[in-house]
């Protein structure tokens, strides 16, 4: 009774039920339950909540000039703690706790289209090549693309519908004939009722589908093997693609309004359109730049605002990307 009482009343728990009740995501909770633990690790407590100010700046020096972390885990750190102090465990000094850590602006890693293909053709298994074709040509986030179903999938208006992305936003994607192709012949090796890519198990030599997604390490490690495999020396990853598809795009000429959208970022003509109209405008136009999308005759994905839609030229250009990564395709 006691040991249940005192598991229930552990910060752990009644923080990650507070991270629950504000909608944080799950890798977002292990992210923040993991910087608070290592936090009374560090001063040797088990209960963070009974360390003070002090103890705080004294871990994040640490971090700093021991550690040599970067800006953003440093960022992550403290805004980790002062989620536990400010909602977890209330302490007053926590709202006095302030600091302004600078932003590093690093250029993402881009593959050429070369690159991409050399990555195609060196995947061998069915299901990662499938898997990694989708994120380049879709230009998904790595769990974006692990947690397709078949009734996201829009076969006769060509688009994908992402569910939940970053900061639990829907959105719309384009889908090329090609990667429609390629999700088709891979749900046929394994017909799960509703994932894509489930994880698969064996039973006396026999695969089984589970109700499971392919886990992140087993993506992680498939592309890491074929980035050893080719000699790459750049460091590649899963979101590597995304930046290529987003570069390739831009390269071919997609409007980046649209480009915005595909990707599930948020542009700054947003923001410039809620400076110049009234507040029910604001809502309106930054809802329709979230979620609103619609297709036009032709497949090819829109924005759904009056304030911006592509002429002919607009359409052409789009056309010349979808091109472009599907050439890729075709020669992968």
């Amino acid at each position: 009774m006691t040991n249940e009482a005192t598991t229930k009343d552990s910060w752990d728990v009644r923080m990650d039920g507070d991270m629950v009740i504000v909608g944080l995501s799950e890798r977002t909770r292990e992210a923040y339950l993991r910087a608070v633990r290592q936090l009374a690790n560090f001063h040797r407590m088990a209960d963070p909540g009974t360390l003070e100010e002090q103890h705080v700046k004294d871990y994040l020096l640490w971090l700093r000039t021991e550690k040599r972390a970067a800006p953003g885990t440093l960022s992550i750190a403290f805004n980790c703690i002062r989620f536990f102090h400010h909602h977890s465990c209330p302490r007053d000094w926590i709202t006095q706790l302030k600091f302004r850590i600078p932003k590093e602006t690093k250029l993402p890693a881009v593959l050429t289209i070369d690159d991409v293909q050399r990555i195609m053709h060196a995947i061998v298994r069915p299901r990662f090549r499938a898997y990694f074709w989708t994120v380049y040509s879709c230009g998904l986030r790595l769990n974006e693309a692990l947690a397709l179903q078949a009734g996201d999938i829009d076969s006769e208006r060509m688009r994908i519908l992402i569910h939940r992305g970053k900061g639990a936003k829907d959105r719309l994607v384009p889908l090329l004939a090609a990667t429609l192709d390629v999700l088709h012949d891979y749900w046929k090796t394994h017909r799960h009722a509703a994932l894509l890519f489930p994880k698969t198990a064996y039973q006396g030599g026999v695969v089984l589908g589970t109700n499971q997604t392919m886990s992140e390490s087993t993506v992680q490690g498939a592309l890491r093997r074929v980035v050893v495999e080719l000699k790459f020396t750049r460091n590649i990853s899963v979101h590597c693609l995304r930046h290529s598809y987003a570069t390739h795009l831009r390269e071919a000429g997609v409007n980046l309004r649209m480009l915005q959208q595909y990707l599930g970022r948020r542009g700054r003509f947003v923001r410039a359109a809620a400076r110049n109209r009234g507040r029910e405008q604001q809502l309106e136009q930054a809802d329709d730049c979230r979620t609103g999308a619609h297709v036009a005759e032709d497949n090819v994905l829109v924005p759904a605002s009056d304030e911006y839609r592509p002429g002919e030229r607009g359409r052409e250009d789009q056309r010349s990307g979808a091109d472009r990564l599907t050439s890729c395709a075709h020669a992968g």
